[in-house]
């Protein structure tokens, strides 16, 4: 006879550790998923990937094997590699045209590339720019 799981109100199981498996299962995929766009579409290696959150090469291999999830404050710069590419795929035609502007010395970023920003960690600056540019602020 199968074994019954006890259910709350909202008929998910109630049983200890389900919930936060499966949450901890979801944040590592995600971070797998992070951190394979950064190395496939903007051609970051694991140690660019790592300056970029601010983890250890070694920890964002784990990442992307899925092998574990993210700590809260290395998510929430996951969470802004996501956003960068939200904003990237958003305000360009065609992956081409945004990885040229990507890889191209902008006058909004005191010359230096998106990419190279984002390599020293300061993805907040190119979310910024990429912000204006879908406002319309920069032609």
């Amino acid at each position: 006879m199968a074994k019954t799981l006890p259910m709350n109100a909202l008929g998910i199981s109630s049983a200890p550790g389900r919930a936060e498996g499966a949450h901890t299962a979801l944040k590592a995929r995600q971070a797998a998923a992070a951190v394979a766009w950064a190395r496939t579409r903007l051609g970051l290696s694991l140690a660019e990937v790592a300056t970029a959150v601010g983890a250890s090469a070694r920890t964002v291999a784990r990442w992307a094997e899925g092998a574990v999830a993210p700590s809260p404050a290395h998510r929430r710069r996951l969470e802004e590699l996501g956003e960068s590419r939200h904003l990237l795929e958003t305000v360009f035609p065609d992956w081409t045209a945004a990885l040229e502007w990507a890889h191209t010395s902008s006058a909004a970023l005191r010359g230096r590339t998106p990419v190279g920003e984002i390599t020293r960690g300061h993805i907040a600056a190119v979310i910024e720019v990429l912000a204006a540019l879908e406002s319309g602020a920069y032609t």
